[in-house]
Formats: structure tokens, C-alpha cells, sequence
């Protein structure tokens, strides 16, 4: 990072009895003096980011950053039972390109937790054309995409029918 870096953040919790509360503030500016390719300056990066979070221990003990229950599930007893939810936003600026985007999103713990799942819900199905075609039998990129879109139509094809009439 070329330039003046700033960043400020203010957080806040509150706990009392069964009931939780807690929220934080994040704002950052960072200049990228002679960033560009040709060695020109960059706009500016400018983001801000929120989060309100609430619980509530509904067995009713007592919230003292980590919940201890009354009674655990090993002794016959229930445990302790907590609901929570979470609203957040974060804003960058708009010149920001997909690159830094990404990056700034993975600085926070949800985006890389979200991040990892990402094997889960984009690889299985380049797994699965991997079955129906595992190399191309055919030269160049015109003839190789469109073996690929006629594996994706077989494969799409199949479960469809395997949907339908199970």
C-alpha cells in the first residue's frame, strides 16, 4: 500500500442476565499513490462496515461471554439453548474493482467462513462433468466448448429425468 492509511473502529457489547447485545462500527481510507500499472495513482479506496448482533439464552442462564449450563445433556438435563441473529453491511467504494472486493471480504471472519464453502457448492458439479467428460476429444476452442456444453446438456438431461420419474 503506497499512501496514508486510515482506519477506525468502535465496538460496543452489553450483557445482563440471559441477554446479550453487541454491535461495532469499522471505516477505512487508503490511498494508492503510484499503484496502477503504468505507475499512475489509483482511486482511492474508501469502505465502511456494520454489525448489530442479539442473543438471548432462552434455558435461562446467565450470559458471561460463554454461556455454562445449568444442567448439561450428559446429566440428564437439557443444556443450555441460545437464539441469536445478526444484521451487517459493508459498503466499499464504488471504483473498487472485483480484486479488492474479494480481498476486503475475506479480511472478515463471515466472508471467509462463507468462502470455504465454496467447495461444497461450486465443485461438485465440475466434479460430476469430470465423469461424463474427462478429456476432450477434440482440437481447438470452439470444438472444445461445445463438447463441453454437450456434456453439461447430457448431464442436466439425466437429472432431470431422474427427477421426474422417481
Amino acid at each position: 500500500m503506497n499512501g496514508t492509511r486510515w482506519r477506525l473502529g468502535l465496538e460496543s457489547e452489553w450483557e445482563r442476565g440471559p441477554v446479550s447485545v453487541s454491535g461495532e462500527y469499522a471505516s477505512l481510507r487508503d490511498q494508492r499513490i503510484g499503484m496502477g500499472l503504468d505507475g499512475s495513482d489509483l482511486p482511492e479506496l474508501n469502505a465502511h462496515a456494520w454489525y448489530v448482533a442479539g442473543a438471548w439464552v432462552v434455558t435461562g442462564e446467565e450470559k458471561r461471554g460463554r454461556v455454562e449450563p445449568r444442567r448439561s445433556v450428559l446429566q440428564g438435563g437439557l443444556g443450555a439453548v441460545e437464539v441469536a441473529a445478526r444484521v451487517e453491511r459493508m459498503d466499499l467504494s464504488p471504483d473498487a474493482t472485483p480484486r479488492e472486493r474479494m480481498r476486503h471480504r475475506l479480511r472478515t471472519e463471515d466472508g471467509a467462513r462463507l468462502y470455504k464453502r465454496r467447495g461444497a457448492t461450486v465443485e461438485p458439479g465440475i466434479g460430476n462433468l469430470k465423469k461424463i467428460l474427462d478429456r476432450f476429444s477434440r482440437r481447438g476452442l470452439a470444438a472444445a466448448s461445445s463438447e463441453l456444453h454437450l456434456a453439461a446438456t447430457a448431464f442436466n438431461l439425466r437429472k432431470i429425468h431422474r427427477a421426474a420419474c422417481c
